[in-house]
């Protein structure tokens, strides 16, 4: 009885085995950015779509590709891996957001928006903290400068209950291709 057990759990294995292989050869690694802060004012109009900058937020690409090292000659792409919305001092639920994006744009090229990471529809029993979507964009071309801006994007339900410090939170993957 064990042992048909043991033969049946090894064959799952071997059969389940492949569906676990990465989907590059290259290596991966996180460039994570937290806490940057933005304030939505008390009362906004629900019937209006909001939107909060955060500019000149350093990447850092230098430290994060030296520690993993990422030459020249390296082939790599950066895309959207995780992000979230998280109330400073946790006493505001985010059952008053309908949709929520995050845009990235940069100063040589301000019309150019890609949105890095979306929620659409947010639930209505959300906490004080929301984890947002990542998207499926390529970001590598927008990232040539040291620093980029941020584009926080909201359509409200219902009116902001208070003044609600938010922290944005969110990651970036690189992987070598």
């Amino acid at each position: 009885m064990k042992v048909k057990y043991y033969l049946s759990l090894l064959l799952s294995a071997i059969l389940l085995s492949p569906a676990c292989v990465k989907e590059n050869n290259g290596r991966n690694f996180e460039m994570a950015y937290d806490n940057l802060l933005f304030t939505m004012p008390a009362g906004l109009n629900p019937f209006e779509i909001h939107y909060f900058v955060l500019r000149d937020i350093p990447l850092n690409k230098v430290f994060y590709f030296e520690q993993n090292n990422v030459t020249d000659q390296t082939k790599w792409r950066i895309k959207p891996h995780a992000a979230r919305l998280q109330s400073v001092f946790g006493s505001v639920d985010y059952n008053f957001i309908e949709e929520a994006a995050v845009v990235i744009f940069t100063e040589e090229q301000p019309n150019l928006n890609l949105e890095l990471f979306f929620r659409n529809p947010v639930p209505m029993n959300q906490g004080p903290s929301l984890d947002l979507v990542p998207t499926l964009a390529d970001i590598q071309s927008l990232l040539k400068t040291d620093k980029i801006n941020l584009r926080v994007k909201l359509r409200l339900r219902n009116t902001t209950p208070e003044f609600v410090e938010t922290y944005l939170s969110f990651k970036l993957l690189v992987e070598e291709i």
